[in-house]
């Protein structure tokens, strides 16, 4: 017991001393915290900082399981519309959902709140930078690139029911729907998804209609052909995993 103990005053006298001796070690001094740096580059609709979610290891992870395999199903053809078309119906205002959907989504993570001024999502108050601004206006391309993504490699799986398949072929159908409007009519709409990503990166309104033309004419492709070349699905995913990346690294 007595050999405990001087043991342990020991080693408590050699703690002593070690912190005496660092004491006197002149360190140089640690530099300031710089309060100037901007921790986030967002801000709540407040103007109080907001740390928002690590969205690009998400975003990396997706754009990898994109990129993994691509898929193909047998031809949808219109007919089907007409033997499950609350099935067809459904799918397709599912994915104009999904669309609306994405945009509040991406700003919701941003830390900006979203609400409707008629059928135009606004974000009252908000103060984005260019590339928030770029992500929150794609949100609804990100959104209905992976939906119709995941639409078309579910109808590749056999076995399929006659209302999944007008299910799926619908929600597919609405992302190439909502691509020619933004390719057409709201291409250069004032509150128009191109028109904000035009302001966000500096690109004109027709090159980015023209990127965002590839993935939904290869997808009509592989939804409408009976016979899609193998490289047709691969080209799609890709441009759609590279679109992802464009958006969250700008």
């Amino acid at each position: 017991m007595g050999l405990r103990m001087l043991k342990k005053h020991k080693v408590f006298y050699y703690h002593i001393a070690c912190r005496q001796a660092i004491a006197t070690i002149p360190f140089p001094p640690l530099p300031a915290p710089d309060h100037s740096a901007r921790v986030n580059s967002l801000s709540s609709p407040g103007g109080l900082g907001y740390n928002a979610p690590p969205m690009r290891p998400i975003f990396t992870l997706t754009i990898f399981l994109l990129a993994a395999t691509a898929a193909t199903a047998e031809p949808w053809q219109l007919e089907g519309a007409q033997r499950r078309p609350g099935a067809f119906l459904a799918g397709f205002f599912s994915g104009c959902a999904a669309h609306e959907l994405g945009h509040i989504a991406v700003a919701g993570a941003l830390g900006y709140d979203a609400e409707f001024d008629g059928v135009t999502l606004v974000y009252p108050e908000a103060r984005m930078t260019d590339a928030e601004h770029l992500q929150v206006a794609s949100g609804g391309f990100q959104a209905q690139w992976l939906v119709s993504e995941a639409a078309l490699r579910y109808r590749e799986k056999a076995g399929m029911s006659d209302f999944g398949d007008s299910y799926s072929a619908g929600l597919v159908f609405s992302h190439l729907a909502i691509s020619v409007a933004y390719l057409t009519v709201l291409k250069d709409h004032e509150d128009g998804d191109i028109e904000g990503m035009s302001e966000a990166t500096g690109l004109s309104n027709d090159q980015l209609a023209g990127l965002i033309a590839i993935p939904a004419l290869l997808d009509c492709w592989r939804l409408f052909d009976r016979d899609v070349p193998d490289w047709v699905p691969a080209v799609s995913v890709g441009s759609k995993a590279v679109g992802l990346a464009a958006v969250w690294t700008w």
